[in-house]
C-alpha cells in the first residue's frame, strides 16, 4: 500500500511541537563551545525520559523524544499531555499558537507584544502592593503619547545602533563613525576629517534619552 503523503499544515504542526520540544529541553542553554560543539547546562533526553517514564509509570522511549525535536516522530496526545504537565506549558504554546508559555498569559505576546517573563514582574508589582510609585511611571511613559521615540532612543543606546540615525554616507570605520567622501579619482575613498569616536556617541545618545525624559515631564506637567 502507498504511504499517503503528509499533509501541510499537519508537517507544519510536527515541526512548530518539535521546536517547543528542543527550546523547552535546552531552555538553560550556557553557549559555551567546547572544540566545534555548543555544550548546553540541560536535561539530557535520557533523563527527560526517565521523568516521563515516571509520570505514567511505564517506559517512555528516549529515542521518541529526539525524533520529537528532529520531527521525525508522529505526535499524540500522550507526547502532548506529558510536555504540558512537566513544562507547565500551555498546550496553545505546544501547538504554536502564542509565543506565551504560561496558559494564564495565552495570547498575551499576540495582543501587546509582552513576554511571561514581562508579565510575572507586572503581575509582581501589583500584587506586592509596594510598586505603586513604578506602575504609576509606567502608564504615565505609555500615556505620554511620546512613548514610541523615547523607547526607541533607547533600544540605540542599549544596542548600539547609532548608524541608522545618519545619513547614507557615514560609515562605521574600525571602531569610530568616519564621513565617507569619493575622491576625484573614480574607484577611490576618501576618508574625511568628521570623525566621531564612539564614546562620544554613546554620550550623545545619553543626551538624546535624557531629552526624551524631560519632553514626557513637560508634557505630564501641563496636563
Amino acid at each position: 500500500m502507498k504511504k499517503k503523503k503528509t499533509n501541510a499544515q499537519h508537517k507544519l504542526l510536527k515541526e512548530i511541537f518539535g521546536r517547543c520540544c528542543y527550546d523547552l529541553r535546552c531552555d538553560d542553554e550556557t553557549y559555551q563551545v567546547n572544540g566545534d560543539k555548543i555544550s548546553y547546562k540541560s536535561v539530557s533526553m535520557q533523563k527527560l525520559a526517565e521523568l516521563f517514564s515516571k509520570k505514567i509509570e511505564d517506559k517512555y522511549d528516549a529515542s521518541k523524544i529526539s525524533r520529537l525535536e528532529n520531527t521525525k516522530a508522529e505526535v499524540n496526545i500522550l507526547d502532548l499531555y506529558l510536555y504540558h504537565e512537566h513544562y507547565k506549558v500551555s498546550y496553545n504554546y505546544l501547538m504554536g499558537e502564542t509565543k506565551n508559555k504560561k496558559e494564564q498569559y495565552n495570547g498575551a505576546w499576540e495582543k501587546y507584544g509582552l513576554s511571561d517573563k514581562t508579565l510575572d514582574i507586572l503581575k509582581y508589582f501589583v500584587a506586592s502592593k509596594k510598586y505603586e510609585k513604578e506602575l504609576i511611571v509606567l502608564n504615565e511613559i505609555f500615556e505620554s503619547g511620546i512613548v514610541q521615540p523615547l523607547l526607541d532612543a533607547l533600544y540605540d543606546y542599549f544596542h548600539n545602533d547609532y548608524e541608522k540615525r545618519f545619513p547614507p554616507n557615514y560609515k562605521f570605520m574600525g571602531g569610530e563613525m568616519a564621513e565617507i567622501k569619493m575622491s576625484t579619482k573614480a574607484g577611490n575613498i576618501d576618508l574625511g576629517e568628521d570623525i566621531l569616536p564612539l564614546d562620544k556617541m554613546k554620550s550623545l545618545y545619553r543626551q538624546i534619552v535624557y531629552d526624551k525624559l524631560e519632553q514626557v515631564k513637560q508634557i505630564l506637567n501641563n496636563k
